[in-house]
């Protein structure tokens, strides 16, 4: 009895030490960001004295990505995925995972089968692609748009106020300022806007993004201008205006740098709630200009 109770615990221990075991990695995303695509493939219990002792196959599918031979320290590569290539330091530690140009990479199942000696064992992992179609979400990219040209469409609208309601004449030195810096604006923000059109990360994309927000800084040191020379009976409006506007260029300037290097922004909201400020304030000054305060004029 327990000589064959012996026997089958014996059999057991043999059949257990003879299977190479895998963390438990089912399958892995990638977003399109990645110059390389790592799939994962974790021995728990490799011991390998050498690197003669291991050797590694990788499959997509049944399609051959590489073989790896210890003993000889040589891959063996399929011409579809000449990018292949794994660690070999890591590998006798246990790591076997697989780096594939981004390219190269295919949604699907990769397998690994590792063998140390007289031991084996594979395991698969599906690749997943999670493709961005745009750098920014889909309602940040609207709102990146949409805002800085509602600035601009105010800003305008305080101008034709001012020529309108007050007669101004263009000739005038402070509406010659306003009108000067009005055009920049507009045409940094059609530019920007160009360049930013939706679509993946790229450097055009970045400068595009810069061009497109940072001129909202105008509206900003313009507040003086705008509210001369009736700034006695304004100050406190125009203060009020500048520093709440000033607070949301700051949000701009803050979430522009954290973005613009970043294929997948984290952080657009600051962006996005630094622009909704600004234009906000725009909005404020116009309806203090046209209806609140009738005498903001110009000499």
């Amino acid at each position: 009895m327990w000589t064959l109770v012996t026997t089958l615990l014996l059999s057991s221990l043999c059949c257990g030490s003879a299977q190479i075991l895998f963390k438990n990695i089912e399958s892995v995303t990638v977003t399109g960001c990645e110059k390389n695509v790592v799939i994962p493939c974790h021995a728990t219990n490799m011991e390998p004295e050498a690197l003669g002792d291991v050797y590694l196959i990788w499959f997509f599918g049944k399609t051959l990505i590489l073989s790896f031979d210890g003993s000889k320290n040589k891959y063996s590569r399929n011409p579809a995925f000449q990018s292949g290539r794994i660690s070999t330091s890591a590998f006798l530690k246990g790591d076997a995972s697989l780096t594939l140009n981004k390219n190269e990479a295919k949604a699907g199942n990769y397998t690994c089968a590792v063998t140390e000696l007289s031991r084996e064992g594979k395991q698969t992992v599906e690749l997943k692609n999670n493709h961005r179609t745009s750098w920014f979400p889909l309602s940040e990219n609207i709102l990146i748009i949409v805002f800085p040209f509602l600035t601009l469409l105010l800003f305008w609208a305080q101008f034709a106020v001012l020529m309108q309601k007050y007669k101004s004449n263009l000739v005038n030195k402070k509406m010659m300022i306003l009108s000067t810096s009005g055009l920049l604006f507009t045409m940094v923000v059609i530019v920007g806007a160009f360049l930013f059109i939706p679509g993946n990360y790229s450097k055009k994309k970045s400068y595009g993004l810069i061009l497109l927000v940072t001129p909202s800084v105008i509206p900003v040191f313009l507040q003086y201008r705008k509210f001369m020379p009736a700034i006695g009976r304004t100050l406190y409006a125009m203060i009020m205006l500048t520093v709440i506007q000033a607070l949301g260029f700051a949000l701009i300037m803050v979430g522009s740098f954290i973005t613009v290097n970043e294929c997948a922004p984290k952080y657009g909201y600051l962006l996005v709630s630094g622009l909704i400020i600004v234009t906000l304030v725009e909005l404020l000054g116009f309806i203090y200009m046209k209806w609140l305060d009738p005498l903001i004029g110009f000499e």
